[in-house]
């Protein structure tokens, strides 16, 4: 599946991984959760969801979220009508890199 990954500290690379919860448990280290990354797209950030709790390393600021991703996580795209996680499109792989914070 195509997704972007953001490492802490790193820029942002777009890259092919297992489709599936392993293969986003694997970026984010953990238990993920999903969260909405632009209201107008079906684009979601699958991050750790105890990110905080472990004091994960400061990652990027979302103004949609209004809050600060810690950890490493990544970006999909979701079908509406399945709730699966699809690959991203370039146009959206060219809207998330307009819109990702690289300041945490």
């Amino acid at each position: 599946m195509r997704v972007i990954i953001v490492p802490v500290g790193k820029e942002p690379e777009v890259t092919d991984i297992e489709p599936g919860l392993k293969g986003l448990q694997t970026i984010v280290g953990g238990s993920i959760e999903m969260a909405g990354f632009d209201r107008d797209e079906p684009l979601s950030i699958i991050c750790n969801e105890e990110g905080k709790i472990f004091k994960l390393p400061p990652n990027r600021f979302i103004p949609e979220l209004q809050d600060i991703i810690h950890g490493d996580f990544a970006i999909v795209r979701c079908n509406m009508q399945t709730g699966e996680n699809e690959d991203l499109t370039d146009e959206d792989i060219k809207l998330i890199r307009a819109k990702l914070t690289f300041d945490a």
